[in-house]
């Protein structure tokens, strides 16, 4: 097909706005430019680099955009040699480019050189309770927390965690002044950390009703509609990739190729989930246990399954039936949740919303194997709530889909 001058430059100027907007995200879903998932380690100076598998990623970007090109060439049946020379020059400097940021991401350590000054304004017993999340997260170096005393005004402080917002000082007026803005301990640790602790939730955040979900009416409404769209899509899609690891699964070892739990749902209620089973017939003896590194319970198609989180998605018939969402805070069991509740504060707060097929705490976080990993991820979910959007539950499912191309997330932490 022919087309004029005027028509090629659109079609020209098109196919580079595709390929230049699909780099970033497709880079993203590789691994790429997200060493702040291992924060930690930057943090103890456990600096790692693959570079084999840093340059198997770069590939693996370059060869999705060369067929996203392909395509496009295809469709508007491009034969320009001079729109080829540029396509390859505008790859040569993507890549290079991509070379670049990962230098600056290593060499600089994201920026963290500067040690943040915070003030806090309440009892000892309060400054402690922070300070000890803090050393016990890794975090001491980057966040110095002072006393609130009358000798700080001359401080250059980053922000003001306020215990109590009738507390008043000159120092604390003073810092006011100078345009300083406190700051709750939940509201700082949920812009700071994207996570917040339970222990730090007062009674007050719990009783103004902002977690709950069912008052924001059109975006619970628009949600629902999103779960029913996506799950029938995403069901007719991997039908026959169930189907086939379904025969794996029956031939490994005769067992039933379902598995169904008791999971507690919204408002508390209980429901039943189903999955592909992964593990031997009989592997738990009755009883809830935590999942474990190197788990000998799980089948070989079941290390398969998890890996890439096939075994998941018979539960989107949960999703389609109204006891789940596609996001929000995983259920879990109720035999281990008893445990849960009984040592973590604020623990109900997530019966105010549907629990999600994936969440805010599943993509940030390992695959939970005790109760320090629960309440960990608690704080996530917490998160997830106090801020949720439909912009959250997108970035959500863009990292979910990440997570389950790199084959991450499956493994527990301990």
């Amino acid at each position: 097909m022919l087309y004029d001058k005027e028509s090629n430059l659109v079609i020209n100027s098109f196919s580079f706005l595709v390929l230049l907007f699909s780099w970033c995200p497709i880079s993203y879903i590789f691994g790429k430019y997200s060493q702040s998932q291992n924060y930690n380690n930057f943090l103890n100076k456990n600096k790692t680099f693959n570079f084999k598998k840093e340059i198997i990623k770069l590939l693996g970007i370059s060869l999705v955009c060369l067929l996203i090109f392909v395509n496009l060439e295809f469709v508007f049946n491009l034969n320009n040699i001079f729109y080829k020379q540029k396509f390859f020059l505008f790859f040569t400097l993507n890549i290079v480019f991509s070379i670049y940021l990962q230098w600056v991401f290593f060499k600089n350590d994201f920026g963290f050189k500067k040690t943040k000054k915070v003030i806090v304004y309440g009892n000892k017993l309060q400054l402690d309770k922070i300070s000890n999340w803090i050393d016990k997260n890794n975090f001491g170096n980057i966040y110095k927390l002072i006393e609130c005393t009358e000798n700080i005004s001359g401080e250059r402080v980053s922000d003001i965690i306020l215990y109590d917002k009738e507390f008043n000082t000159n120092t604390l007026t003073y810092l006011l002044k100078q345009g300083y803005t406190y700051k709750s301990p939940s509201q700082w640790f949920s812009e700071e950390f994207q996570k917040i602790p339970s222990e730090f939730i007062s009674d007050n955040e719990i009783l103004t009703g902002s977690w709950d979900l069912d008052k924001k009416g059109f975006s619970r409404r628009f949600k629902r509609l999103g779960d029913i769209v996506l799950s029938l899509i995403i069901l007719v899609c991997s039908l026959p990739v169930v189907l086939i690891f379904s025969i794996f699964i029956y031939f490994e070892d005769k067992g039933p190729i379902f598995y169904s739990q008791e999971r507690t749902g919204h408002r508390g209620m209980s429901f039943k989930i189903y999955k592909l089973r992964t593990m031997y017939v009989g592997a738990e003896k009755g009883r809830a246990q935590w999942a474990k590194k190197n788990d000998t319970r799980i089948t070989k198609v079941g290390k398969i399954l998890r890996k890439t989180r096939i075994d998941e998605l018979p539960q989107l018939i949960s999703v389609l039936y109204g006891d789940m969402s596609l996001i929000g805070p995983r259920p879990e069991r109720e035999e281990l949740e008893k445990l849960i509740i009984e040592k973590t504060p604020n623990y109900l707060v997530r019966y105010s919303v549907l629990p999600g097929l994936s969440g805010w705490a599943q993509v940030n976080y390992p695959y939970g194997a005790s109760l320090e990993d629960a309440e960990e991820k608690l704080s996530y979910d917490l998160y997830y709530l106090k801020n949720y959007s439909l912009w959250l539950d997108l970035l959500i499912l863009i990292k979910t889909i990440r997570l389950v191309l790199n084959f991450a997330g499956s493994t527990p932490r301990h």
